[in-house]
């Protein structure tokens, strides 16, 4: 069975499947970034753990987004991962995940 979107609907996360040590976690919420601040992007991300590990071993990353459900306008960019030097700017979007390392 395929999700279909649906007007009105909700789908909740227990908070404790987006903890992440060392690591603020912001739903909803994508890190917009300069081109000379993206570090690296990757598609076919499918956890935060893998995009934190992809993080973690680039020099310089400061934060990254994962757009777990990509956009109406964009849907290849579901399960994209971008790696950010710098400091973040949040910006709402619906399906993102935005996580700021606290070094």
């Amino acid at each position: 069975m395929d999700p279909t979107p649906s007007p009105g609907s909700l789908t909740a996360v227990k908070p404790a499947a987006l903890r992440m040590d060392r690591a603020a976690v912001l739903t909803n919420r994508f890190g917009a970034c300069t081109p000379s601040e993206t570090l690296v992007e990757y598609d076919g991300v499918k956890s935060l753990e893998d995009a934190s590990s992809m993080c973690r071993a680039t020099s310089g990353c400061t934060h990254f987004t994962l757009d777990v459900s990509g956009s109406r306008s964009a849907p290849a960019t579901r399960s994209r991962v971008r790696l950010c030097a710098g400091e973040p700017r949040p910006v709402d979007r619906d399906g993102a995940v935005l996580v700021v390392s606290s070094l």
